[in-house]
């Protein structure tokens, strides 16, 4: 079994997600260097007030993986990019069950922090519409990862002939009213501060130690 590659990155938004990572068996730490929020690969760039977000000292970028819009923080948050080649026995063709390995792994890190039984893989259909398209966390898709009911575990994907790549978020704390502004359609941005999402107040190092560990297994 091939063993997981480990990498800490650290800079803006935008340059990590204009990167294309070698598909191999790797679990990176990003941590952004300013606030952003990051697009879904085919999200309308309408969907967000560039100058709202400048005037918040927001960036603002695009990934390479679906979805709606993700807010990043330097300290509040904590993403997780995880690759794998084509030919990995983690890779699932059925990508409606594609994920579900992925929040698994984060389920067993995180589940200790909560009661027990309160934190869960999504593994039903995707749950979407207009706020969700807009905004990752209004919506729900297999391998997703819930406490008591509101997410706790972003996860989006991205599949080629040479592997996939799974880019996760976890909040530490998070204040939506420090980020919804940049939401360019009024109903939309009130729509984002009422979203309930589950914060998970770890430290990002162990963190990622525990969830290599999971993964090494």
């Amino acid at each position: 079994m091939a063993e997981w590659k480990t990498q800490r990155w650290e800079g803006p938004a935008g340059e990590f997600h204009g990167s294309d990572p070698e598909p191999v068996r790797a679990v990176r730490w990003v941590r952004v260097s300013r606030p952003a929020i990051v697009l879904g690969s085919t999200q309308p760039a309408a969907d967000i007030d560039v100058a709202a977000a400048g005037r918040l000292g927001i960036d603002v970028a695009r990934r390479r993986s679906g979805g709606g819009a993700v807010y990043l923080h330097p300290d509040d948050s904590v993403w997780v990019d995880i690759t794998i080649p084509h030919d990995d026995e983690l890779w699932v063709d059925d990508v409606t069950r594609s994920m579900l390995w992925v929040g698994a792994a984060f389920t067993s890190v995180l589940g200790q922090s909560f009661p027990v039984g309160a934190v869960a893989v999504h593994d039903g259909p995707f749950s979407a519409g207009v706020l969700a398209r807009a905004y990752c966390f209004a919506g729900l898709a297999p391998g997703e990862v819930t406490a008591g009911g509101a997410k706790l575990v972003g996860v989006s994907q991205r599949r080629g002939r040479d592997g996939a790549r799974m880019q996760c978020v976890v909040y530490r704390q998070l204040d939506p009213a420090a980020f919804a502004p940049c939401f360019a359609d009024g109903e939309i941005s009130s729509a984002v501060r009422e979203v309930p999402v589950a914060v998970a107040p770890v430290a990002p190092s162990a963190l990622l130690d525990d969830l290599l560990a999971v993964l090494a297994r």
